[in-house]
């Protein structure tokens, strides 16, 4: 089975909570689950990728918006979605936790 792995940074102007509003807005137009979970995580210099912060897990959320407001003043939360077959993360940062040596698209 092929597991795939695709990551676009882009930046907004907006805050994190002005982005939860707008994702969470076209999500539930096209049917995107929210599935519960959501994640936190750090950027490590050392291996230039998010590592996961096992102090940082919630589960049995109902709402994405309920989700985001809890980890407002985590560095990244990885969220967890469905669409149709496929299950993805999407990941919210802080920008004073931008990683380095990324590529953003703007």
């Amino acid at each position: 089975m092929a597991d795939t792995h695709q990551a676009t940074y882009i930046r907004f102007a907006l805050s994190r909570q002005e982005t939860t509003e707008q994702i969470a807005s076209a999500f539930c137009k096209r049917h995107v689950e929210f599935l519960h979970s959501v994640r936190g995580l750090y950027w490590d210099r050392d291996f230039h990728a998010f590592t996961p912060n096992i102090d940082q897990e919630l589960e049995h959320i109902n709402h994405f918006h309920d989700a985001s407001s809890m980890t407002q003043d985590w560095p990244c939360a990885c969220f967890d979605f469905r669409f149709l077959q496929w299950a993805f993360d999407l990941y919210l940062y802080n920008s004073k936790s931008t990683p380095h040596g990324y590529k953003a698209q703007h």
